[in-house]
């Protein structure tokens, strides 16, 4: 079957495995050249995510239900980098567990991934789930924990409560019984990273159209105005769907 227009939902490692062994008739190996300098005009971006379950939710007991937090870290502590409000909790009257998500970080290069990337369990999945069951989970969760600690009896600046109070918090809360990390990295199948970023603006009018001359359309956040989110791949959609399908935007 013969198809006139593709699509493809895919980032940059991806399509450059396909334009690496592809026989694109280019006019010339200038244009083959500026193929390339557009495919290459992003960079991925290494994410780490990791949450941690309690059963009792001690920070609420400090009166932190909002905002961030962060502590710098190295490949042998922990580093934090985390929001109070952006995991999910369940109450029974003033009982209360859940997770706090205790790393949301990235960079380009995987520095603030060094202390977690030992512990992902299969580089191309990027979730796994660490537990208190065996050894080397329950050291993982006691080391977060006491990095927590850390930084919330010494660390905060102009914290909203005494260090007594996170003192008798600490002493009666329990260690995280598991863990959800996440690693994006460019090993991570079909992605190559957790989102893209721009090295080369001069580059985006081509790598946000870099096949279209050939009936090849690729709709992905990497090569989008808006990178790093969902939107970017809509806001991308929109554009090739109304240049080269005539459909109107919604």
């Amino acid at each position: 079957a013969e198809v006139n227009e593709v699509i493809l939902n895919i980032p940059q490692r991806p399509l450059l495995k396909i334009l690496r062994k592809s026989n694109i008739p280019h006019a010339s190996v200038n244009d083959e050249k500026e193929l390339y300098d557009a495919a290459h005009a992003v960079q991925s971006v290494v994410v780490t995510k990791l949450y941690l379950y309690y059963d009792n939710i001690w920070w609420h007991k400090l009166g932190l239900h909002n905002g961030d937090f962060e502590l710098s870290g190295d490949a042998q502590n922990m580093l934090l980098q985390g929001r109070y409000h952006d995991g999910h909790i369940e109450c029974d009257g003033d009982n209360c567990e859940g997770f706090l998500l205790a790393v949301y970080a990235h960079d380009y290069g995987g520095n603030k991934a060094q202390y977690f990337r030992r512990y992902q369990r299969d580089r191309p999945e990027p979730v796994t789930i660490i537990s208190n069951t065996d050894t080397e989970g329950a050291a993982f969760l006691k080391h977060a924990h006491h990095r927590l600690r850390e930084y919330h009896l010494y660390e905060v600046v102009n914290a909203s409560y005494t260090g007594f109070e996170a003192q008798q918090v600490f002493n009666n809360a329990a260690e995280p019984t598991f863990a959800v990390l996440a690693t994006w990295n460019t090993a991570t199948f079909g992605a190559g990273g957790g989102w893209h970023g721009w090295t080369s603006l001069a580059e985006v009018d081509k790598a946000t159209k870099p096949l279209n001359d050939f009936s090849i359309h690729v709709i992905n956040e990497a090569y989008s105005k808006l990178q790093g989110w969902a939107e970017g791949s809509l806001l991308l959609a929109d554009e090739v769907l109304e240049n080269y399908f005539s459909v109107s935007r919604p």
